[in-house]
């Protein structure tokens, strides 16, 4: 009895290859979105200290082109904070595209497997066939056999 070969194996094994390197994708477009976040928090802290430091330090007054700069370094951090969020937001876009393509390698994963399950289920059922046509021959010949002797029997009784 030979084993079960299933004939779409190399493309299965280049669908997990696929599924992989989609995950992997993934994960690396999430660190970049961690990152994008992680500065535009940054962002944010630095503007709201620098914010609180132009009116609210005791003893700290600024002088005219003290506050220029420091107004002009709050307008650079907004501008940096709304840039940063539409970055933040494009690579979350990227993410969601990545984890559809993700969704769709598994799928295509998925519905190989599921072919070779049943490619399988069908060979199991085919070798039970022949198993059954097998014991069946035997069971006849056997019978056979019996029947021949018993007749061979009663002809050399006569």
């Amino acid at each position: 009895m030979k084993d079960y070969k299933f004939k779409l194996e190399k493309v299965l094994e280049y669908r997990k290859d696929k599924e992989n390197l989609a995950k992997q994708e993934l994960a690396n477009q999430q660190k970049k979105v961690k990152k994008a976040e992680e500065r535009l928090s940054y962002l944010q802290y630095e503007y709201k200290e620098m914010a609180y430091y132009r009116g609210n330090e005791p003893g700290k007054e600024l002088d005219l082109e003290g506050l220029k700069i420091l107004n002009d370094y709050l307008s650079y951090l907004d501008l940096e904070i709304k840039g940063q969020r539409k970055v933040v937001y494009k690579l979350a876009e990227e993410v969601k595209n990545q984890q559809n393509n993700v969704k769709k390698a598994m799928q295509d994963r998925k519905t190989l497997e599921t072919l070779k399950e049943k490619g399988y289920q069908d060979f199991l059922e085919e070798v039970k066939i022949q198993e059954r046509n097998l014991i069946d021959e035997l069971g006849l010949r056997s019978y056979l056999e019996g029947e021949e002797s018993s007749w061979n029997l009663s002809l050399s009784n006569k």
